[in-house]
């Protein structure tokens, strides 16, 4: 819309568009973090085809026909999860201030990992500060657990670690279950202590 007494253009946007939009990047997002997991694992001369959340994965042979041995299937989800991101500290039932570090090993050094807490009271899941993976795997973070003060001694928490999730995250987002991921860590359950400092 364009009012030409005073040389403005007037843009509308609709909460629907500004909806779209949004799902349009959480899409793109998804895509470009499953193209990142075929080009990780993928080695030449590979074909890929997609079925019942299974990746096949069928090697190229010189010959016409292509035996049921060269036929691998590989599923997009580990449902074990710890195989490949795990949580080494805290240990669960361990007791933590309000900002303990937790550690952890990833098996891809290029996996985008991040750390939810969970207060058990609630049914929020808090995403915690960014991860950044060091060569070996290993990764830390100091994350929050409750709220400043005395407000959350003795409550219960439960923290988990994901590598790439499927939907884009970032530190404060409050979701309302774990995020879904390629991999998911062990859940190891805290308990909050005040600090002496």
């Amino acid at each position: 819309m364009c009012d030409n007494s005073i040389g403005l253009t007037v843009i509308r946007i609709t909460k629907r568009r500004i909806g779209l939009r949004k799902l349009i990047e959480i899409i793109k997002a998804f895509l470009v973090r499953k193209l990142k997991w075929i080009t990780r694992n993928a080695s030449p001369g590979t074909t890929y085809t997609s079925s019942d959340g299974v990746i096949h994965i069928r090697k190229s042979v010189n010959k016409k026909s292509v035996s049921k041995h060269d036929l691998h299937e590989i599923p997009i989800h580990d449902p074990a999860g710890s195989s490949k991101i795990r949580l080494t500290v805290p240990l669960d039932r361990a007791k933590v201030t309000e900002r303990p570090l937790v550690e952890g090993v990833v098996a891809d050094v290029g996996a985008e990992v991040w750390v939810v807490v969970h207060p058990l009271e609630v049914s929020d899941y808090w995403v915690q500060p960014p991860i950044t993976v060091r060569q070996d795997g290993s990764w830390g973070v100091q994350v929050y657990i409750g709220r400043p003060g005395m407000i959350d001694v003795g409550k219960h928490f439960e923290v988990m670690a994901c590598a790439n999730p499927y939907l884009q995250l970032w530190e404060g987002l409050v979701l309302s279950n774990w995020p879904k991921a390629e991999w998911k860590s062990n859940v190891v359950r805290i308990v909050r202590v005040h600090d002496n400092n």
